[in-house]
């Protein structure tokens, strides 16, 4: 299912407005928990405001996210994405001091 969160890219050339079209895309074919991923995958924190990349959503595909966020409950898949998004962004150390990391690490 994770392979996938990315498949909104197959739009063209574009940046955060990938996860509405991915959503979107899966969604239409029958795959509510990949579509659920598409667009999660890039909100760790559930804050609209807080995203890597250029906003290029429209205003109304921006509030379909921002209550989207705000309705849904992260579960146990969400937050291993947080983790590997902090391996990322720190360069692959994983810091075990983490609370999310010791979290994730009882996961696995």
């Amino acid at each position: 299912m994770g392979l996938l969160y990315n498949i909104g890219r197959r739009e063209g050339i574009i940046d955060m407005k990938h996860i509405i079209c991915g959503y979107r895309f899966m969604k239409s074919n029958g795959y509510v928990d990949i579509s659920r991923i598409c667009l999660n995958h890039s909100y760790p924190y559930k804050d609209i405001r807080v995203y890597n990349g250029k906003n290029d959503r429209t205003e109304k595909e921006t509030g379909f996210i921002e209550k989207y966020l705000a309705e849904t409950k992260y579960d146990d898949y969400d937050r291993l994405d947080v983790c590997r998004l902090k391996v990322t962004q720190q360069n692959c150390k994983f810091n075990r001091s983490d609370p999310l990391a010791t979290y994730t690490l009882r996961l696995t």
